[in-house]
């Protein structure tokens, strides 16, 4: 279970700060797949010992399946998309 979670984990990584975390894997992996890697991503989060672990750090196991993960980023875009829009918040170059 730990090497599925690694490879979750590298494939999920942002190639930068302005992706989307999770879309790559969306991209090159079939749905079978990733349904797998989505439950025993599930099945570690649920673990008591990993659940444990992760609150100590001042984490908070949320597991979901892809579907919830993705209206999560969804409502995040609009939530943050509103803020930008009532505050006049610009973009910057670097």
């Amino acid at each position: 279970m730990p090497c599925c979670i690694a490879v979750l984990a590298a494939l999920c990584a942002p190639a930068s700060w302005g992706q989307t975390p999770g879309r790559p894997i969306r991209m090159i992996v079939p749905a079978q797949v990733l349904a797998a890697l989505n439950q025993q991503t599930v099945a570690a989060l649920n673990h008591p010992q990993t659940r444990e672990r992760l609150i100590a750090l001042g984490l908070e196991p949320a597991p979901a399946t892809p579907a919830q993960y993705k209206a999560l980023l969804e409502s995040e875009v609009k939530a943050y998309a509103r803020l930008v829009e009532l505050t006049g918040i610009k973009t910057e170059s670097w």
